[in-house]
């Protein structure tokens, strides 16, 4: 896949996203069996492929805050933190349980990362040992799971108005499988340069691939998918970045909450308002390479 210069912003918007709300979705939904989200843009564009993209975007991953309505969830997975060369620096689990953007709780445990976030009600309280945005690569976890093809609104936006966005449709081969991909290019930002962004589905319309806008040289491909509730949510992932760690990931599991979980989102009397940004919390887990073996 070719690969795509990076704009600062797309970060900025990220780190903005999830540090503000806690990666929680709206809770207009609540899990309601075939619930469906909402447009991203109104879906207004003549070009066909421009309206494939934009309903791509409303069946693929879990959905950002800003999409309505959207899910309540219980996630848990597994992942690896794998070097250049190919080899493991970490492994560990990723758990999520959302009931709507005032109830989650989000953890990552590992040897290299470990950070719990809660919200009951009131404010977000963090434990583990960063209170901000999880670092690289681990924030490549949502990024995958809650909107792969949304996290650009800009481009969205400009696609779902029409004659902003360059659309250029390839075929290819993806795994040994036929693949149609969609180029992006944001004739307003970069009409001179590579695609801002592009996304290769299979012939039932799942994800496959997808440009990683957030670190530079990354691609994503998928080569699992769960449904849930009426989303494709990617299951099995690997991000591959030039000369950066990169991550696999794989969901176990996707369920609507139980009354048990309930109990998910008391917090406990050690954690602390998060920092937006990158704040370390004090005499937490060591940065050490761990075992070979599983979590």
């Amino acid at each position: 896949m070719r690969r795509i210069r990076i704009v600062r912003w797309f970060r900025t918007l990220l780190v903005a996203a999830s540090a503000f709300t806690g990666f929680a979705l709206q809770s207009s939904a609540q899990g309601a069996p075939g619930a469906q989200q909402a447009p991203l843009a109104p879906t207004t564009a003549n070009d066909p492929a421009a309206v494939f993209l934009l309903d791509a975007a409303r069946h693929n991953g879990l959905g950002y805050p800003s999409d309505v309505p959207s899910l309540s969830f219980k996630i848990k997975a597994s992942f690896e933190v794998v070097a250049p060369g190919g080899s493991f620096t970490d492994r560990g689990r990723f758990e999520e349980i959302v009931k709507d953007t005032h109830h989650l709780k989000i953890s990552y445990q590992s040897t290299g990362f470990t950070q719990t976030k809660y919200r009951n009600g009131g404010n977000i309280r963090v434990t583990g040992s960063r209170a901000g945005v999880p670092p690289d690569p681990y924030i490549e976890m949502v990024l995958a799971l809650y909107n792969p093809l949304g996290i650009d609104f800009r481009l969205m936006r400009a696609l779902a108005q029409g004659g902003q966005v360059a659309i250029q449709i390839e075929k290819r081969v993806i795994a040994g499988k036929p693949a149609r991909c969609y180029e992006l290019t944001n004739l307003r930002q970069a009409p001179d340069q590579e695609p801002s962004a592009t996304y290769c589905f299979n012939e039932a319309g799942t994800l496959v691939e997808f440009t990683f806008s957030a670190q530079p040289l990354g691609i994503a491909t998928v080569s699992r998918t769960m449904e849930y509730q009426g989303r494709h949510v990617p299951a099995d992932v690997e991000f591959r970045r030039k000369d950066m760690p990169g991550l696999r990931i794989h969901v176990e599991s996707i369920e609507p909450l139980s009354e048990s979980d309930g109990a998910s989102f008391v917090v406990p009397p050690d954690a602390v308002a998060p920092d937006p940004l990158s704040a370390h919390l004090p005499a937490h887990a060591p940065q050490s390479t761990p075992d070979a073996g599983a979590p």
